[in-house]
């Protein structure tokens, strides 16, 4: 199964502070694709919004396995999983390089056991066809 998933936030403080987060889950199907989507107003920091968005979205995805690429202007999350720092923390009890606990631990853990192991593809900053439509559902929220 090929699944594409998109995910906006608005925060980009790395203060906790009020905003949007949302996705749409594409499904491609022989006709048309299935698509799901979801917005919500969160308080959290960047990192956490874009963790938690992630988390929501994966939580839809019931059939497995599944070819998954991620369409996101996050930088952070595509960053740990292709530099393998996530293979890192993970292996040395979710401390970092400083020996010291890594943030959002227990997100990133959840982000692992939703993925389950399926192919993912990150695309950062690429554009795609729901942005426009996603930003403007964030802005009437």
């Amino acid at each position: 199964m090929e699944v594409n998933l998109y995910l906006e936030s608005t925060i980009k403080s790395p203060r906790e502070s009020e905003g949007i987060i949302g996705f749409v889950i594409e499904v491609q199907t022989k006709g048309e694709p299935a698509t799901k989507s979801q917005f919500y107003r969160v308080n959290a920091t960047k990192n956490q919004s874009q963790l938690m968005i992630l988390n929501i979205a994966l939580s839809h995805l019931k059939k497995m396995p599944f070819a998954l690429s991620i369409y996101a202007d996050f930088r952070y999350l595509e960053s740990a999983f292709s530099h393998g720092w996530i293979d890192e923390w993970e292996k040395n009890g979710w401390k970092n390089a400083k020996n010291e606990p890594v943030g959002n631990a227990a997100m990133w853990q959840e982000t692992l056991i939703l993925l389950n192991g399926n192919e993912v593809s990150w695309h950062v900053g690429e554009e795609h066809s729901y942005k426009k439509w996603m930003i403007s559902q964030m802005k009437e929220e």
